[in-house]
């Protein structure tokens, strides 16, 4: 509430000049020659309403899941490609094992998860749609990470197959040991 009364406060970071703020940062990143490296683009033209909900599921994409491999130009876009490419198994791992109505009702009954889910949107859309390179990209997404990581690994460690099959892993090396 204090962020929408207070407009004046927050400067270029208004809520009413938020959009034309991510536009400039968006287009210096994109025209600027003094930043190098792999740029990539979205599918948006002008910075208003419309345009600004049709690339949510672009923008959010482009966070969690980009550099693919293809798009690497250097070792460490490599494997930030190979990282993004478990992330993006694991998360569609986790939407083929849950089904909605299950997992409407747990992310109701953990506040916490449904914390992550809102920041992990949020941040993802602001970075996606603000960046324009993938070095900036990589870096800017990492706090948002945890979080996703946290939401896709949610039904693995809920059950507890994660601990059992940390026990398991456990007990086979301690059995490994006392042979040898």
């Amino acid at each position: 509430m204090y962020y929408f009364s207070n407009t004046n406060s927050f400067g270029e970071f208004s809520a009413d000049s938020i959009f034309q703020t991510a536009e400039v940062i968006q287009k210096d990143m994109l025209n600027n020659a003094a930043y190098t490296g792999k740029r990539y683009y979205l599918s948006i033209d002008e910075f208003v309403g419309i345009n600004l909900l049709i690339v949510v599921p672009e923008a959010i994409a482009t966070s969690l899941f980009r550099p693919f491999i293809w798009e690497a130009d250097s070792v460490f876009m490599l494997l930030n490609g190979l990282e993004n490419l478990i992330i993006l198994f694991l998360s569609i791992r986790f939407i083929l094992l849950r089904r909605q109505n299950t997992l409407n009702k747990e992310f109701k009954e953990n506040s916490f998860y449904l914390f992550a889910l809102f920041l992990v949107l949020i941040l993802a859309y602001f970075v996606g749609l603000t960046s324009g390179l993938f070095g900036t990209l990589v870096r800017l997404k990492t706090p948002l990470m945890p979080f996703f990581l946290l939401i896709i690994s949610y039904k693995w460690t809920d059950d507890g197959k994660l601990l059992n099959w940390l026990n398991s892993k456990n007990q086979t090396s301690e059995s490994e040991k006392n042979s040898n």
